[in-house]
C-alpha cells in the first residue's frame, strides 16, 4: 500500500516545521546563553584591568618615590650639588632609569628651573640629553609647586611637555617631585629631583584600550584608533549622554563601554574609559556566526533523525518508495548526528590545559593551606615537580624565611576571604631565594560558598637585584 499524497504532504510538513521550531529555539537559547556570558565575562575582564592598572600605578609612584630618597641621601648627590657638576649622576640616574621600564625621564632642576642633567627614556634606550638642549621650567606648575612643599609629592597626570609644545604622540605623565634643601639650611631651595612615569604603557592591549580623561572633560590620552574614538565623541567632543552616565557613578559599565574613576591617595579627578576594541569586536562576531551555523545544521539533523524514529511505522511505506536514496541519506545524516554530539559532548575549551600551560605560575590552594594544583610555570620557576608538592603545606615555599611581615598580611586576607598583591621572599626546591610579586585571589562557587585560594607568581629578582646594587653603591 503507498501512502495518499496528501498524507506524504502532511508528515514532511509537519516534520519541516518541527525542524525549524527546534532549531530556531536552539539559536535563540544559545544567542542569549552567549551574550550573557560574554558581557559578564567582558565586565569581570575589565574591572580586573582597572583593578591591576591601580595596582600598577601605586606600586610605580611608590618605588619611585623610594628611588628619589635613594638618590638624595646619597654621597654622590650632595657632592654634585657643592661642586655644581652633574655629570657624576649619570651612572646613578642609568641605573635608576633602568630599575623600572615606565619611567620616561629622570631629571634635576636648580633653584632658578634649569634642567642640570637630565636622562630619557626612547623606547629600550636610556640617553643623557645634550646640555645645549636642557630646558628652563620655571614656568610649568609641577616646578611651582614644589616651591611650595618640603616634602615628596605626585604631580596631577598631565600630557608630557617639550620647548612648550605637548609631546606627540601624547605622552599621559606623571611626576614623581622631591623637594631639595641644603641640609645645614633647611629654608635653603637648592632644586628639585624629578621622575615622569609614561601611564599609557599600561593601558592598551589586543582586546582593549583605554583612554584617559578628567572630570573637567580633558582627554589626557584618547583611543589610539579614531573610528574607536567615534564610538565615545560627537564632533570632536564627548557625547553628553555619554558622560552623563560615566560622571554619575564611579563605575559604569555599558556593552562594550566600561569607565572607572580613580580614586586614592594620588589622583581623585582621573577616569578610566575602556573599550573592546573594534577588531577583536569583529571576530568575536565571526566565531558566533560560525557557532549558529554549527547549531543550525546539528539541530536540524537531530531534528530529521527524530522525527524519522518518531514516524516510523507511518513511513514504511513511503521509504520503501525512496528506499535506496532515503536509506543512504538516513546513513549520512546519522554519521553527521554522530560526530557532532561527540564533538558536542567535549567542551570547546579546557580550564586545566589552560591554567596548566599558561606562563604565569600559580597554583591553588584549599582551606586547610594545602596545594591543590599548580601548572608549569610553577614547576619551571620552584623547579618543584607536580607530585612532589601537591598536598603540601604552602609554607614550604618560605623554608626557614616566615618571619615575613607581608605573610602577616596574606593571612589576614585569606582569613577575611579577600584578595592581596605584596612582596615575598620565596624559595626555590634547590632553596634559591626568589623576589616574586605574589596576588591571592579567593575563588567562590555559583552559591557564593569560597573554594579555592588563587595564588600568581610574577619573578622581579632582577629588578630587586638592581635596587640592592644601588642601596649597596651608595
Amino acid at each position: 500500500m503507498i501512502l495518499p499524497i496528501s498524507l506524504k504532504k502532511q508528515i514532511i510538513l509537519l516534520i519541516v516545521l518541527f525542524a525549524i521550531f527546534i532549531t530556531g529555539s536552539f539559536l535563540f537559547l544559545a544567542q542569549f546563553y552567549l551574550n550573557k556570558q560574554f558581557e559578564e565575562d567582558t565586565r569581570h575582564y575589565i574591572q580586573h584591568v582597572h583593578a591591576n592598572y591601580l595596582n600598577e600605578i601605586d606600586e610605580i609612584i611608590t618605588n619611585s618615590s623610594a628611588s628619589l630618597q635613594t638618590i638624595r641621601s646619597s654621597q654622590t648627590f650632595s657632592q654634585s650639588l657643592e661642586s655644581q657638576n652633574y655629570s657624576q649622576l649619570y651612572q646613578l640616574f642609568k641605573l635608576t632609569a633602568q630599575s623600572n621600564k615606565y619611567i620616561m625621564q629622570i631629571r634635576f632642576i636648580d633653584s632658578n628651573g634649569d634642567e642640570k642633567i637630565r636622562l630619557d627614556r626612547e623606547k629600550n634606550t636610556i640617553r643623557e640629553v645634550e646640555a645645549q638642549s636642557l630646558q628652563n621650567k620655571t614656568h610649568r606648575d609641577y616646578f611651582k609647586d614644589a616651591l611650595q612643599h618640603t616634602q615628596m609629592f605626585v604631580s596631577q597626570l598631565n600630557l608630557n611637555i617639550e620647548n612648550n609644545k605637548i609631546d606627540f604622540p601624547y605622552k599621559p605623565t606623571f611626576r614623581v617631585i622631591l623637594p631639595v634643601y641644603e641640609k645645614n639650611f633647611p629654608d635653603l631651595f637648592k632644586g628639585i629631583l624629578i621622575i615622569n612615569i609614561k601611564v599609557d604603557l599600561l593601558l592598551h592591549s589586543e582586546v582593549f584600550e583605554t583612554m584617559i580623561v578628567k572630570k573637567d572633560k580633558t582627554i589626557i590620552s584618547p583611543f589610539q584608533l579614531q573610528t574607536d574614538q567615534d564610538l565615545l565623541t560627537v564632533d570632536g567632543h564627548i557625547d553628553p549622554k555619554v558622560w552623563e552616565k560615566i560622571i554619575s557613578n564611579e563605575r559604569y559599565n555599558d556593552t562594550h563601554l566600561f569607565s572607572q574613576q580613580i580614586n586614592n591617595r594620588f589622583q581623585n579627578d582621573i577616569i578610566l574609559i575602556t573599550h573592546l576594541k573594534h577588531d577583536y569586536l569583529q571576530g568575536i562576531e565571526k566565531d558566533r556566526k560560525s557557532l549558529y551555523l554549527t547549531i543550525m545544521a546539528v539541530s536540524l539533523l537531530f531534528t530529521i533523525a527524530i522525527n524519522t524514529l518518531l514516524f516510523g511505522r507511518i513511513n514504511n511505506l513511503f521509504q520503501a518508495f525512496y528506499k535506496e536514496r532515503y536509506e543512504a541519506k538516513i546513513h549520512n545524516a546519522k554519521e553527521v548526528l554522530d560526530t557532532t554530539k561527540s564533538f558536542l559532548s567535549k567542551p570547546s575549551i579546557d580550564p586545566d590545559f589552560i591554567l596548566t600551560q599558561s606562563t604565569t605560575p600559580m597554583l591553588l590552594l584549599t582551606q586547610e593551606n594545602e596545594i591543590f594544583f599548580t601548572n608549569l610555570a610553577f614547576e619551571k620557576l620552584f623547579d618543584y615537580k607536580n607530585e612532589a608538592i601537591l598536598g603540601r603545606d604552602v609554607n614550604l615555599l618560605y623554608f626557614d624565611d616566615l618571619e615575613q611581615k607581608n605573610l602577616q598580611k596574606i593571612d589576614e586576607a585569606i582569613s577575611n576571604k579577600e584578595p592581596i598583591t605584596t612582596l615575598l621572599r620565596v624559595y626555590t626546591h634547590s632553596k634559591k631565594l626568589l623576589y616574586v610579586e605574589l596576588s591571592v585571589s579567593p575563588i567562590f562557587d555559583e552559591d557564593d560558598d569560597l573554594k579555592y585560594f588563587l595564588f600568581l607568581y610574577k619573578d622581579i629578582t632582577k629588578e630587586q637585584k638592581i635596587l640592592h646594587e644601588l642601596r649597596d653603591i651608595f
